[in-house]
Parts: structure tokens; C-alpha cells; sequence
């Protein structure tokens, strides 16, 4: 479909014969948080070309998101695990070989990939048109999820990951992304392989980056069995951190799945859809410096300097408040014209003008947690974190949203609401975490780890 032209709805019966409007498209092909060390080419993703109404080929219903979703869920957001802080607590550069090893094998024989997603697959009550879509899209996802490997692994393995990878996969992104979607005319498909072939070549750029970059030509040696040595005291790392991580992403999307039971599942999932995807992509900024403070924090406690770890997060925090104002600004004084880049549905353009409103807030208090997140895994007290993040969404934010949407009668907005709870809390309980941390006793137990870690390799 080009130019400015809107299609007209095409219809089909439901199973009590109610006629119902195929208006909106949405690309759920990746829906999700985005990754903790997520590359920059997800700024631009497959989400603004499938769903921007100027390059939309023929819809389909968006009811049809609410089975779709699932089938995302559980194949494509299976927990990333990071291995920055295991670099940094003293452990050798080969630690990316278990890392990647574990993380592939989990990947692929994973229960929740397998066995619980056929299971479900069963229990679908799904029309022809909604099983071909959602078997279409997630066998287009599958390539995703395994060059993301080496990539996160590479990203981490560096202290500062270099902008000319992620750069130009960015450019190539939008470029394939065009190809597949609008010119092959693939639709979600195309949406699916385009974050594939991203993903597949940031992966490869950055271990060619890490092969060839003077830099890294000391620290990198190759492959070897000392890769495997101190993997128990990685995980306790690697498994808080990886939940910790994930407790929050699942409770985002919680809020989509939410939203297709709500009295208007078209309307409302087109508009938590999109606004979904707009907190994913203005959130890797935050993300970014999250993950810059991680290393940091954890790089300063390693090498004694409490005061340089305390210095590295007053940075970062006044960093990401001043991203927060401006972007907020932004979003509040753009929020009417936005929906124009997914829709010409003005229906659709109006709610989500309202739900940016509460976005723009979620973002502040989200840009926060990502700071007080970032500080307390360079800390390596993740298991903190993780049971913190369960409380703050789970127990909180979640209830709130399902009690102000559905009971309350508020809809998408009680959704956002809650999940605004949700974040509040988290960032609550992980300031008060951080002020009333001990960073002497912080530098002497990441001490008390490189002696461990190093006294382990010496007798193996």
C-alpha cells in the first residue's frame, strides 16, 4: 500500500457470526524489553516499516495478536545471561566459550521452547488464518535468538563496545528491512528474517572486531579448556542476573496479553502494541548507560577504588535524568502526531496520544531503575535484585493493573498505571539498596572473589 491511502477494512465472520474489521496491522514479531546489551540497531526496527500505514501490504486482524504473542513469548524471550561481571571479577577472557556453549544449548533444548510451546500450540483455539500467521512469524523469529550469543558475549567480553559495528548494522537493518518487507513483500515474515540478518551480522562484526582489534590481542587467546574452570561461580552470577533481567521484560509484555482481554482487544492491542514498542526503543539509551555503569561499578570494586565506583554511578544517574526530561518533553509535545507513523486510524491515534502521557512518566522512573539496576549487578548482588524485581512487578505492579484495568474500568491507561507502580517500587527499593551500601565492604568481597577466582585456576 503506498502514499497516504487507507485500505479498505476487509472483514471476515467470527465464531458468533459478528463482523469484525480487519483495521489495524501491528509487527508483534519481536515484541518484548529490549535485551540488556541489545544493539543499536534495534533503534530502528522491523516494528515502524510493518506497521506504519504507508508500507503496509494487506491486513489482518490484530485480534489475532493475542495468540500470536505467546508464541513469541516463549521462543524468543528466553533469558540473556551476562558475562561482564565475571570478566571483571578477575576470570579469563576464554569464560565466552562456556557462556556461549550453555547459552545455545539452552536455547535449544529448552522446555519452554519445546515440549510447553507444542502443549500450548494444542490449546490454541486458532482460526486458519491466525495458525498461519503465528507459525509464519515464529519460524521467521527462530534465527534470532542463537547469533544474539556471540554478540552479547562479545559486547560484554568489551569494556567499551565499538560504534562502527553497531553503526552499520543499523544502516544495513533498514535496508533489508525495506527489502523484505515492501519490496519481496514478506509482511511479518520479512519484519522476522530482517531482525535475523541484524542480528546475524552485528554478531559477526563483533567477533571479527574482537579477532582482528589490536586491543583485544592480549587479553583474547582463543579457545582453550581453562573456559570451564570457576562455571559454578559464574552461574551464581550469571542465573540472578539473567532473572533479575527477565522478571522485568516478561512483566512489559504481560501488559500487551493483558490488554486482549480488555471490552476493546482491537483497539486496545493496537494501542499497548505500539506504545510497547515506543518504550522499547527510547529506552536503549538508558539501557546503554546501564550497561556502561555495570562495567564500570564492577571494574572500580575489582581495583579498590570505592570512591571511583560511587563517582561512575552519580554520573551515570545524572546522565539518564536529563535523557529522561528531554525525551519525556518530547514524547508529551509529540504524543497527537506519533500514531500517524503506525496508523491513519485516528480512533487509534487519540488513545494512544492519552497512554503516551503515562509513557512519558514510565520512562522517567525507567531510565532510574536501569541506573540502580546497573549499579547493584556490578555489585554482584543480583539475587537482591531478582527477588526485588519479583515484588516490584509481581506482587505490585502487575495486581495494580489488572485491578485498575478490569475492575476499575480504566482499560489500556489502568494497564500502563500499574506497570508505572510497578516501576516506582523497583526504583524505590533499589535506591534505598544502594544508599545504604557498605562500599568498603563491597570492594573487599569483590577482592575476596578475584582471590578466589584466581586461586581456582592456579590448582586446576
Amino acid at each position: 500500500m503506498g502514499g497516504g491511502e487507507k485500505a479498505a477494512p476487509v472483514s471476515w465472520a467470527t465464531d458468533d457470526d459478528e463482523r469484525v474489521d480487519k483495521l489495524f496491522a501491528n509487527d508483534i514479531s519481536d515484541v518484548r524489553g529490549a535485551p540488556r546489551a541489545a544493539p543499536s540497531s534495534k533503534c530502528f526496527h522491523g516494528y515502524f516499516l510493518r506497521c506504519c500505514h504507508w508500507f503496509q501490504p494487506p491486513q489482518w486482524n490484530v485480534q489475532c495478536i493475542r495468540d500470536i504473542l505467546w508464541a513469541i513469548i516463549w521462543s524468543k524471550t528466553i533469558p540473556y545471561t551476562w558475562n561482564s561481571l565475571a570478566k571483571s571479577y578477575g576470570c579469563s577472557s576464554s569464560h565466552q566459550l562456556p557462556t556461549r556453549r550453555r547459552l545455545v544449548q539452552r536455547r535449544r533444548h529448552s522446555p519452554v521452547s519445546r515440549s510447553r510451546f507444542r502443549d500450548r500450540h494444542r490449546s490454541w483455539p486458532l482460526r486458519p488464518l491466525y495458525g498461519s500467521q503465528h507459525f509464519c512469524v515464529r519460524h521467521s523469529s527462530m534465527p534470532c535468538p542463537f547469533p544474539a550469543d556471540p554478540e552479547q558475549c562479545s559486547s560484554g567480553y568489551c569494556s567499551r563496545p565499538p560504534p562502527p559495528p553497531a553503526a552499520a548494522t543499523a544502516v544495513l537493518h533498514c535496508f533489508v528491512c525495506w527489502a523484505l518487507v515492501v519490496r519481496l513483500g514478506l509482511g511479518n515474515r520479512g519484519a522476522a528474517l530482517a531482525n535475523a540478518v541484524s542480528y546475524w551480522i552485528n554478531a559477526a562484526a563483533m567477533v571479527v572486531y574482537v579477532r582482528v582489534s589490536p586491543s583485544c590481542r592480549k587479553t583474547w587467546t582463543g579457545f582453550s579448556g581453562e573456559a570451564f574452570c570457576g562455571i559454578l561461580n559464574f552461574l551464581k552470577l550469571a542465573i540472578p542476573s539473567a532473572l533479575m533481567h527477565s522478571l522485568e521484560i516478561w512483566s512489559f509484555e504481560m501488559v500487551v496479553l493483558l490488554s486482549g482481554l480488555l471490552p476493546n482487544p482491537k483497539l486496545e492491542t493496537s494501542v499497548l502494541s505500539i506504545s510497547l514498542n515506543t518504550c522499547s526503543m527510547i529506552y536503549m539509551i538508558p539501557l546503554g548507560i546501564s550497561g556502561a555503569v555495570s562495567t564500570r561499578v564492577s571494574n572500580e570494586l575489582g581495583a579498590m577504588r570505592a570512591k571511583a565506583a560511587i563517582l561512575a554511578g552519580r554520573v551515570a544517574m545524572g546522565m539518564v535524568s536529563i535523557e529522561g526530561a528531554i525525551v519525556a518533553t518530547i514524547i508529551i509535545i509529540d504524543r497527537r502526531l506519533w500514531g500517524y507513523f503506525y496508523t491513519s486510524d485516528d480512533t487509534v491515534v487519540a488513545y494512544l496520544a492519552q497512554i503516551l502521557i503515562l509513557l512519558a512518566v514510565v520512562h522517567i522512573f525507567d531510565g532510574i531503575q536501569s541506573i540502580f539496576s546497573g549499579i547493584t549487578r556490578g555489585c554482584g548482588r543480583q539475587k537482591i535484585g531478582a527477588f526485588i524485581n519479583l515484588g516490584a512487578y509481581y506482587l505490585v505492579g502487575i495486581p495494580m493493573a489488572i485491578f485498575l484495568a478490569f475492575f476499575q474500568g480504566i482499560g489500556g491507561k489502568g494497564l500502563w498505571m500499574g506497570i508505572m507502580m510497578g516501576v516506582f517500587i523497583q526504583s524505590l527499593l533499589l535506591g534505598i539498596l544502594i544508599l545504604c551500601t557498605n562500599w568498603d565492604n563491597e570492594v573487599k568481597k569483590a577482592v575476596e572473589r578475584i582471590s578466589r577466582s584466581i586461586s581456582e585456576n592456579v590448582l586446576e
